[in-house]
């Protein structure tokens, strides 16, 4: 069995991996080329199993050049990304061939950290602090607590139920809303999707933290925004294909939602000149609320655990792995 790893992640992790699948050929992969664990050069390497780690989706530059390779392996037959969604084309055209592709869950910790820490600078007022202390000012205001409020969670998974949690535990009233009940339930009330018109009127919160369908219009529309409170604070950790971005920055204008923390945006990277960059009333950061340092050993872990499951069963008939001349 030959599995497609990055050459830095295999730097990491080799021996966890080795442990996992000590029978297997590890092909460590890096934007130079693919060399065997020895260092040898391969010429169209064919893996049977590929692991997209997180050091590929930083920056974006890894997914470009390890993609192709699994496009052209006749002999995948899994993938296993580090990234919780699987909404990406390339993930549809495998998935199309027959090759399993499957995610990962070790966002929720760093997405739900995330989550509170701006929601506490919106509500506290932080850019006034920064404000006052770079103009050497002594300038106290008083804010909004998180405790007494209401939020409205939209996506009730491993990302969504940790956000939940973590409100709850600061005294805030979460109301989660989803698809489905979930068992236990993470937060304190919990309605069906349908139901998101009905309690956003009360929300001073709204996350959201669901899956998006590339082919479904925004969830976040003109009418959704009409009934959101004023002075509410919208925060998007999910994805930007979920609001509807120009609804988004005339409702802004109102004052309902007060502010909006997009973590994504519907084009990535936001182009220069997009409104988003410079309406007062949103804080924008580039993807990044899952990037805690955590992830790549959670990741490895994971991946590890579900190779060691897996049967290694190479077949007498695959096509050989050619090497190149040194």
């Amino acid at each position: 069995m030959d599995v497609l790893v990055s050459k830095a992640a295999h730097g990491d992790f080799g021996d966890l991996l080795t442990d996992a699948a000590p029978g297997a050929r590890f092909l460590l992969g890096s934007a130079e080329g693919v060399t065997d664990a020895a260092g040898t050069p391969l010429t169209d390497p064919a893996p049977d199993v590929a692991w997209l780690s997180s050091d590929l989706f930083t920056g974006g530059a890894g997914v470009r050049w390890f993609a192709p390779l699994l496009v052209g392996s006749p002999r995948l037959r899994w993938v296993h990304s580090s990234t919780a969604g699987l909404d990406s084309p390339l993930f549809g055209r495998l998935r199309d061939r027959g090759v399993r592709v499957t995610g990962s869950h070790i966002y929720a910790g760093p997405v739900s950290e995330f989550v509170v820490r701006a929601v506490l600078d919106e509500f506290q007022d932080a850019r006034n602090w920064r404000d006052a202390q770079a103009a050497r000012t002594w300038r106290p205001h008083e804010f909004r607590e998180i405790a007494g409020s209401t939020w409205a969670v939209v996506g009730l998974g491993d990302i969504g139920s940790a956000v939940a949690r973590a409100a709850t535990a600061l005294g805030a009233t979460v109301i989660g809303v989803a698809r489905t009940r979930p068992d236990p339930l993470p937060s304190t009330e919990f309605v069906l999707a349908g139901g998101l018109p009905e309690v956003l009127p009360r929300s001073d919160v709204v996350v959201l933290a669901r899956s998006a369908d590339p082919d479904a219009p925004p969830l976040v529309d003109a009418a959704l925004l009409a009934a959101m409170a004023p002075g509410s604070v919208l925060v998007n950790v999910a994805r930007g294909s979920l609001v509807d971005e120009q609804a988004l920055l005339a409702a802004l204008d109102t004052g309902a939602p007060a502010r909006a923390v997009l973590d994504v945006t519907a084009v990535e990277p936001l182009p220069p000149d997009n409104p988003l960059w410079t309406h007062p009333a949103v804080t924008l950061t580039p993807h990044t609320s899952g990037q805690g340092h955590g992830r790549y050993r959670r990741g490895a872990g994971l991946f590890a655990a579900l190779l060691r499951e897996l049967p290694d069963s190479p077949g007498a008939e695959r096509p050989a792995v050619k090497r190149s001349t040194p």
